[in-house]
């Protein structure tokens, strides 16, 4: 049974943290590089729904035929 994604939520949540918390670095340091991460999530997550909205919009069009 695959883990609910609730679940893999909280555990990737949990990971991130313990990971950034032994690095041991001051938040001005912690800051400039969370930053950097969550901008290059978010492009991701732009490209990823361009990509599933066009994939839609092409099947529908399919189905319409």
């Amino acid at each position: 049974m695959d883990k609910p994604i609730s679940v893999q939520i909280n555990e990737a949540k949990q990971n991130i943290v313990d990971c950034i918390n032994k690095q041991h670095l001051h938040v001005s340091i912690l800051e400039p590089i969370v930053k950097e991460i969550y901008e290059q999530v978010h492009m991701l997550a732009q490209q990823q729904y361009e990509v599933e909205k066009k994939q839609w919009e092409e099947d529908s069009l399919k189905e319409d035929d």
